[in-house]
């Protein structure tokens, strides 16, 4: 893959980065992905019995945390570009309370 285009300066901040250095609780275990689940998303526990630690993007009720991005996840294929997706079956880190960057697609005010 050719580079495509050049910044003048790094990004603030990609989503799933921690948003300041303050002490971030996480979940006793790391998670299995159950599907391909992107950083900087919310998820919930699987009701499936057969695998209870597992975590999927979507559910019902409150999510059990947020994936932060940690940089575990290899990429064998040498062209293929980065990713923000943590296939299934990957570990995820999941947190419980936190300061991250997340995207928002809409205006974001004080309190959300």
């Amino acid at each position: 893959m050719v580079q495509k285009t050049v910044n003048m300066y790094p990004a603030a901040a990609v989503q799933g980065d921690r948003g300041s250095q303050n002490e971030f609780p996480y979940t006793p275990l790391n998670y299995i992905a159950g599907a391909d689940i992107t950083t900087g998303t919310f998820v919930w526990l699987s009701s499936e019995e057969t695998m209870p630690q597992q975590v999927l993007n979507t559910g019902t009720g409150a999510p059990w945390g947020f994936v932060e991005r940690i940089l575990d996840h290899f990429l064998y294929d040498l062209t293929e570009e980065g990713s923000l997706v943590i296939p299934k079956g990957g570990r995820v880190t999941v947190a419980m309370r936190g300061n991250f960057y997340i995207p928002a697609n809409t205006t974001v005010t004080v309190g959300m």
